[in-house]
């Protein structure tokens, strides 16, 4: 798994480096809440390119027992430092994250302060996107929390 860096990133868009994702996308996954119980949801996401490629944006949404319990927008840019995800999820946090992108995907971490980190790495296998997340408390062992399949069900609308 080789990642794009700083000085390829600049010259390539977000939307040529993970041209893949463009389309409509549905699936399922499992989460592991702050109290430790795991939820299943359906999830739905749509990710089209924009500003001539210089942007990838995503939207997705998740569903459990008849309820949105997620629903986040992510903007992947190139910068002088490589890719960034920009996401917003619906409680109105904000955060921007550097992303790698690999040879099948792509692997970013988010930052809780003293807490640790959660850590995600996608893989496109050729016929669906897999996503985990593994949360790694500062001086202790990662665990996975997060784990979704996708499948592709149309072009970008």
């Amino acid at each position: 798994m080789s990642a794009v860096n700083a000085q390829e990133a600049e010259s390539t868009r977000p939307a040529e480096a993970l041209g893949w994702m463009q389309g409509q996308w549905q699936g399922e996954g499992w989460i592991i809440d702050r109290g430790g119980e795991r939820r299943t949801f359906a999830v739905d996401e749509s990710v089209r390119a924009a500003a001539q490629g210089h942007v990838l944006q995503i939207h997705g949404v998740g569903r459990s027992d008849g309820r949105v319990i997620h629903d986040a927008a992510g903007f992947v840019t190139a910068g002088a430092d490589g890719f960034e995800m920009r996401a917003v999820n619906m409680y109105g946090q904000a955060l921007t994250a550097p992303m790698q992108v690999t040879d099948n995907g792509f692997a970013w971490q988010l930052p809780m302060g003293d807490y640790g980190r959660v850590e995600y790495v996608a893989e496109y296998d050729g016929e669906h996107w897999i996503e985990t997340g593994s949360w790694c408390p500062t001086g202790g062992e990662c665990m996975q929390n997060f784990r979704m399949q996708l499948t592709r069900t149309g072009a970008v609308d």
